[in-house]
């Protein structure tokens, strides 16, 4: 899977250019803002040398929930993934294959840990750490062979639940963690906030510098994702998938504390129908609110 030089390879290239900017571009004495965007992990997960074969292929477990039954998903199984799925088998793929694709994937992020490193060393080395809001975070999850899937697209935690690590120099000392649903869109008023801007007064996105601080007790604690016709909504513990079959309507709900891997859907037990509704009516509004606004921007002319 590695066929790439480390120098040339785009993980180096982001870094070396962050890092270069930080040392030689940036603006003295002024405000900045970087964005070190990193294409990877992604397939071809082309990984070079040394990262290639940290992870020796025969020494790396498969998932708790590879040969899991996604027969309770009916989203997942009339999704690409499920197709593809079936070509893998048909292809005669192995519990080796995807040991080696895992391997290739798990050198690519300790790449990518090594290139976020020499970045944060430039900001320590250039006297800025003290006083740079700093996010790690990523766009999308990946199933790293949950359910013998790969890559992302649907609307399960192992493809849409991401990193968000924040240094923040105002926040206290010691660090913490925080359980409370957010967004990456969340992340637009938070740099607003902290440039000394205000957001927009319509904009969904939620400034997370007081709760980084531990100084919100009234959190609206949800998040909601969509993406074409499939969409859902976390409201503490509970999510609610909806998406499209055979054209119709059908739903998904999972309890992420009980089962974080989302092995049993729930939306047929009848003690769940009252959270079933609440939510279905909330994510409803709020995926239709999003289609319009979608008609909208599709029907204006600049």
């Amino acid at each position: 899977f590695g066929f790439l030089d480390l120098e040339h390879h785009e993980v180096n290239w982001s870094v070396r250019e962050s890092v270069q900017y930080l040392q030689h571009e940036r603006p003295a004495a002024e405000p900045f803002f970087l964005n070190c965007s990193i294409f990877g992990p992604h397939q071809p997960y082309l990984c070079p040398p040394p990262w290639d074969d940290l992870y020796p292929a025969d020494e790396i477990p498969l998932p708790d929930d590879f040969y899991y039954s996604v027969e309770d998903k009916p989203l997942f199984l009339s999704s690409p993934q499920m197709d593809w799925l079936n070509r893998r088998d048909r292809l005669g793929w192995d519990e080796g294959t995807y040991r080696r694709l895992l391997s290739a994937y798990y050198g690519y992020v300790a790449m990518i840990d090594d290139g976020v490193g020499r970045l944060l060393t430039a900001l320590r080395e250039e006297g800025l750490w003290e006083d740079t809001l700093v996010v790690f975070s990523a766009d999308h999850g990946e199933f790293g062979g949950q359910f013998r899937a790969f890559y992302q697209g649907l609307p399960y935690e192992a493809s849409c639940h991401v990193p968000l690590i924040v240094h923040d120099p105002r926040a206290p000392a010691g660090g913490r963690r925080c359980d409370q649903n957010v967004s990456n869109i969340d992340l637009f008023s938070t740099f607003l906030s902290t440039a000394g801007v205000a957001p927009p007064n319509d904009v969904e996105s939620r400034d997370l510098t007081k709760l980084i601080s531990g100084q919100v007790s009234d959190w609206d604690n949800r998040s909601v994702w969509k993406k074409g016709n499939q969409s859902f909504i976390v409201r503490e513990s509970d999510k609610l998938v909806r998406g499209n079959v055979d054209g119709h309507v059908v739903y998904e709900l999972y309890n992420l504390d009980a089962d974080p891997l989302e092995q049993r859907n729930l939306i047929d037990e009848a003690a769940r129908h009252q959270t079933i509704e609440a939510l279905r009516a909330e994510l409803d509004a709020w995926h239709e609110a999003q289609d319009e606004k979608g008609r909208l921007r599709a029907g204006t002319s600049v």
